[in-house]
């Protein structure tokens, strides 16, 4: 399973094994969807930090997910709730692009700009429009634009992807090593111990399935390199 900024999907197998997307981006109202939706929340450590903005003095930032334990293990024989002692396999990753800060004259150039076309196509639509409904259009559009300005003078600028990276892959950041760029490896994922007892206080137990598990994932992989 994957979740991506605007949806979630499911994958009946990696890629590589001849597995497909189901989510609702590939079938419509028929795809896969994680149900409940995603709870989530973020918070910024520093003083006077804000997310997002590069002028604010952030010293870091910490995200927490909730994710329902039943559609984690749908198409699975997993105990839902876990089982205290039960091993699932699960990996978490971060796509990290390389960004630079667009000056605020920058910034606003390009707002004016297009709010400066976007004008310009309502005016060459007066001659066949209500002029009274253009003329709030543009007020709205003026608008925007002092407000986008504003905007970005406060926060000192903008992120953006750095062009000098554009043939540059991004950085991939996870939490148990994949020894490649895919996480549609689920063999390689980490392990992850469920327990009842106080957190931080959990004794570890021994995954007795993992030598056979490593044995057979090696076994597959050199028949498919044969």
């Amino acid at each position: 399973m994957q979740f991506l900024a605007h949806n979630s999907m499911y994958i009946s197998l990696g890629f590589s094994d001849g597995g497909y997307e189901n989510s609702t981006r590939v079938f419509g109202s028929d795809g896969w969807e994680m149900q409940p939706p995603l709870r989530a929340a973020a918070a910024s450590v520093g003083t006077d930090c804000v997310l997002g903005q590069p002028a604010s003095k952030c010293l870091g930032w910490t995200a927490e997910i909730a994710l329902p334990l039943s559609e984690l293990a749908y198409n699975t024989t997993a105990s839902v709730p876990p089982r205290d002692g039960d091993f699932w396999r699960i990996n978490f990753s971060r796509v990290e692009w390389h960004v630079k800060v667009r000056s605020q004259l920058q910034a606003m150039l390009r707002c004016l700009k297009h709010t400066q076309y976007c004008v310009g196509q309502c005016l060459a639509c007066m001659r066949i429009a209500n002029k009274q409904f253009i003329r709030l259009v543009l007020q709205l559009f003026q608008w925007v634009s002092s407000a986008i300005v504003a905007a970005i003078v406060a926060v000192g600028g903008v992120y953006v992807k750095d062009p000098a990276y554009a043939s540059v892959d991004p950085d991939n950041w996870v939490w148990s090593p994949q020894r490649a760029v895919n996480m549609h490896a689920p063999e390689t994922w980490g392990i992850l111990q469920f327990a009842t007892g106080p957190v931080n206080d959990t004794n570890l137990l021994s995954y007795t399935h993992w030598p056979l598990r490593h044995i057979a994932m090696e076994m597959y992989h050199a028949q498919a390199a044969f």
